[in-house]
């Protein structure tokens, strides 16, 4: 697939997600508990407009940017490209598989990102349901390892598939 069609992919993706956030925004109290401490005691406080907005403008463009950063070889110079073995990779004959796979795994680490912030945007929703809002900590750890082992394969597969160099 090529870059323009991940691109749109992310887009659609975060799109819908930031547009899930704001039309949720009724199932928030007025005044949002926004940060929890690891007890999931509420010590951070947010209007619901500002909370909302916070996370619908984040969950669109984090995503976007990790995307960006994952296609900027497709226009920035090879030398500022911090990659393995960018000489062999970006050779003119395996350039466009190489930008391709730049922009497949870009995709897969800002869906991954969209996906983290929505399931946590609910976990604030179900956070703030309770009286006083407590937000449970274990399953916020569990999405989070599992948020951060996803981001960690998809960073390992980038550097293991540029490390590697086809004996000639």
């Amino acid at each position: 697939m090529k870059a323009r069609s991940w691109f749109l992919i992310v887009l659609a993706t975060a799109a819908l997600s930031a547009l899930n956030i704001w039309m949720d925004r009724d199932r928030l109290p007025e005044r949002v508990a926004s940060h929890f401490n690891l007890q999931g005691h509420a010590d951070g406080w947010m209007t619901r407009d500002g909370a909302v907005g916070l996370m619908a403008v984040a969950v669109f463009v984090v995503p976007l940017i990790i995307f960006s950063a994952f296609n900027i070889a497709r226009v920035a110079p090879l030398s500022s490209v911090n990659l393995p073995n960018k000489q062999y990779w970006f050779a003119e004959e395996r350039r466009e598989k190489s930008l391709r796979f730049l922009a497949e795994s870009g995709a897969y680490c800002a869906i991954l990102m969209v996906m983290f912030f929505s399931l946590l945007h609910n976990f604030v929703i179900e956070a703030n349901s309770l009286h006083p809002p407590h937000l449970a900590p274990r399953p916020l750890w569990y999405l989070t390892g599992v948020f951060v082992l996803g981001e960690l394969l998809g960073i390992l597969r980038v550097i293991s598939r540029f490390s590697k160099r086809p004996a000639h």
